[in-house]
């Protein structure tokens, strides 16, 4: 039996069916399932180039066999908009400069997180942007599920599927530039998920609202230990392994 008939089966089971790995706060009412619709296509159409073959999707049904359901539907969702993954382990999927992202990571491993709505983050999606350094206690206080980089130059989310890492990095941006504070941006995350919810599909989950940075964004930041103090004091040499 040809595995893509599995795939598209997997694939056609809606958010609020993957159970979290956590039980919801016993004083907290489940979320009401939404209304069956067509997904929206957030971000990027499906590239052809990079669909799914058989020997790959045997690869991924096997590194994803005893992934928990949530994790295992994030995966397929990616696999079927963005093909086989670049890299498999036996606890991520990951794939590069795939539509709008930089790196799109499927974690096998769920962190719970109850903003805006109890869900597993699984899915970590990641563009090239510098935050403003005034702006990290913003960010943080904001959404705990979004990191900035300053080494690096990178801007990540995660959350449990495309469209809301594409509405909650979207929130982020504005935040990070002044424009959203970050009570007005948990308000507006909030609205847009209850949008969804009930059939909706809010224009800042429909794709990416900024620019993503073509420039260098890395910040190396400074060497302030003496050259000379390290050219005279360049530290053990290395040991060997064994030694």
């Amino acid at each position: 039996m040809s595995p893509l008939p599995l795939l598209f089966t997997l694939l056609a089971v809606p958010a609020w069916a993957r159970e979290p790995t956590q039980p919801f706060p016993p004083d907290q009412p489940m979320p009401p399932k939404p209304p069956a619709r067509s997904a929206p296509s957030p971000v990027h159409p499906p590239d052809a180039r990079r669909l799914p073959s058989n020997l790959g999707v045997l690869t991924v049904e096997t590194v994803t066999a005893g992934w928990p359901l949530t994790s295992r539907g994030a995966a397929l969702d990616m696999m079927s908009r963005y093909g086989i993954p670049d890299e498999m382990t036996a606890s991520a999927l990951t794939w590069y400069d795939n539509g709008p992202w930089k790196r799109t990571i499927v974690h096998r491993d769920c962190d719970q997180h109850l903003f805006p709505k109890p869900h597993d983050d699984v899915l970590e999606q990641v563009v090239a942007f510098a935050v403003p350094l005034e702006r990290y206690d913003d960010l943080a206080r904001y959404n705990g599920s979004v990191h900035a980089d300053r080494t690096s130059g990178e801007l990540s989310v995660r959350c449990d599927d495309e469209v809301t890492n594409t509405l909650l990095l979207n929130l982020a941006v504005q935040v990070a530039e002044g424009e959203l504070s970050v009570e007005a941006a948990r308000r507006r995350a909030s609205d847009a998920v209850m949008e969804w919810l009930i059939g909706g599909v809010p224009a800042e989950m429909r794709a990416l609202q900024f620019s993503v940075d073509t420039d260098r964004t890395t910040d190396l930041d400074e060497t302030v230990i003496p050259w000379t103090f390290l050219r005279d004091h360049p530290g053990p040499a290395p040991r060997r392994p064994g030694s």
